[in-house]
C-alpha cells in the first residue's frame, strides 16, 4: 500500500489515534519521540495491515496531506528530519526533499564520516595533500601509491576526498 493511501481508509481515524499514543508530545517547537517499536536508525515504525510505515513519515502524512512523488529512487520525495533525531514525529521538524538533499544535510551536519573514519578508505589525508601537490603526471603518481590513475585524477580534481 501506498502511504498516501492510508488517508482514504475508512478506519483513518483508528490508525492515527494508535499513532499518536505511540509518540511523546511535549512543546509545539521541541521534538515528539517515538515511544514504540523502531527501525533501523532509531526511525519509528507503525504497522498498517501489514505494511510498516515510518512514523515520521505518517507525522508528515497526518498533517499536511498527501506526500507528492513520495517514494525511493531518483527524483522522488522523502521525508527529512531537520532537528536531526530519528524518533522526532513533531511535524514542524519534517520537510519533503530528495535522496540528494538528505545526503548534503547529513554531510553538512557533520553526521558523515570522512577521510580515515569511514571503514573502506584506505588513502590517508596526507598521502591525498602530497598528491594534490605533485606536479609530476597522474600516471606517475599512481604507479608510486600503487593506485588507479583514475582515482589519482579524481583526488587532483577534488572530485574525491573533497573535505581535504
Amino acid at each position: 500500500m501506498h502511504v498516501n493511501d492510508i488517508l482514504l481508509r475508512p478506519d483513518l481515524q483508528y490508525i492515527k489515534a494508535r499513532f499518536d499514543v505511540k509518540r511523546d508530545r511535549c512543546g509545539p517547537d521541541e521534538c515528539w519521540n517515538w515511544t514504540a517499536a523502531t527501525m533501523a536508525h532509531g526511525y519509528g515504525k507503525l504497522g498498517v495491515d501489514g505494511d510498516l510505515f515510518g512514523a515520521h513519515v505518517l507525522a508528515y502524512l497526518f498533517e499536511y496531506g498527501p506526500i507528492p512523488n513520495f517514494g525511493r529512487g531518483v527524483g522522488k520525495n522523502l521525508c527529512r528530519h531537520t532537528c536531526d533525531n530519528t524518533a522526532c514525529t513533531n511535524p514542524k521538524h519534517i520537510i519533503l526533499g530528495l535522496q540528494r538533499d538528505n545526503l548534503k544535510d547529513a554531510r553538512d551536519r557533520e553526521r558523515v564520516p570522512l577521510g580515515m573514519a569511514r571503514k573502506h578508505t584506505k588513502v590517508p589525508d596526507e598521502i591525498v595533500l602530497a598528491i594534490r601537490a605533485d606536479p609530476r603526471l597522474h600516471r606517475e603518481i599512481a604507479e608510486e601509491y600503487d593506485m588507479q590513475r583514475r582515482y589519482v585524477s579524481r583526488i587532483k580534481q577534488g572530485v574525491r576526498r573533497q573535505h581535504v
